[in-house]
């Protein structure tokens, strides 16, 4: 066979990738998921979506039945900013994240009136279709900070071993 081989035994370098292949995931997916709850709440505040476009504004109907915050799209009382959350599942290796709040669906994916059928005197609910204003998901700048902090644990886990 003609051309060149080069072979390297780099026992550091398998040592490490074999470090990485059974490293505990659990303090990084935290930090994963506490950038995603801080960069969410920042977007809510800002009143972008993901992709940092402004949300639709609201209705007339709307701005009328809010008490508090009628400036700021998606922040009532501030439920929805301050029940983001995050868990860990799959044993620790798989993160989930988004809200518990019945309506956090409606406000990332929107809804048609008629959907939350009648109101409680049986009339119809009176603001009509809700659009979708979508702030759960990841923005370039979450992508952009998760990978560093990966890149900062990965090397920590490294330097420990």
């Amino acid at each position: 066979m003609a051309g060149i081989k080069i072979e390297v035994d780099d026992k550091a370098v398998t040592k490490a990738l074999a470090n990485l292949a059974g490293m505990d995931l659990a303090e990084a997916l935290k930090g994963i998921g506490e950038t995603l709850i801080d960069n969410t709440r920042d977007r809510l505040e800002d009143g972008v979506d993901v992709n940092g476009k402004a949300f639709a504004p609201l209705s007339p109907v709307t701005i009328a039945r809010k008490k508090r915050n009628k400036d700021k799209i998606l922040i009532g009382r501030g439920d929805l900013h301050r029940e983001l959350a995050y868990q860990l599942v799959n044993g620790g290796t798989g993160l989930e994240f988004g809200s518990d709040r019945k309506y956090a669906a409606v406000h990332q994916f929107g809804a048609k009136q008629g959907a939350f059928g009648r109101s409680k005197r049986n009339g119809p609910i009176p603001w009509g279709n809700i659009p979708a204003r979508p702030f759960i998901g990841l923005a370039q700048q979450d992508e952009d900070e998760i990978l560093d902090n990966l890149t900062h644990f990965i090397e920590k886990q490294l330097d420990a071993k």
